[in-house]
């Protein structure tokens, strides 16, 4: 989906534990990140 002709983007980053990976999303999500905020989730299907 597209919002102001710019694309979203996606991304995949693999951890090695769930603990460590609930706390990058607790430290990222909200984050800017070339300008732009950031929504970071955990995929429950991974």
């Amino acid at each position: 989906e597209m919002e102001n002709g710019k694309s979203k983007g996606c991304g995949v980053v693999k951890f090695e534990s769930p603990e460590v990976a609930e706390r990058a999303c607790r430290m990222m999500n909200g984050m800017k990140l070339s300008g732009r905020e950031i929504d970071v989730r955990i995929d429950r299907n991974a």
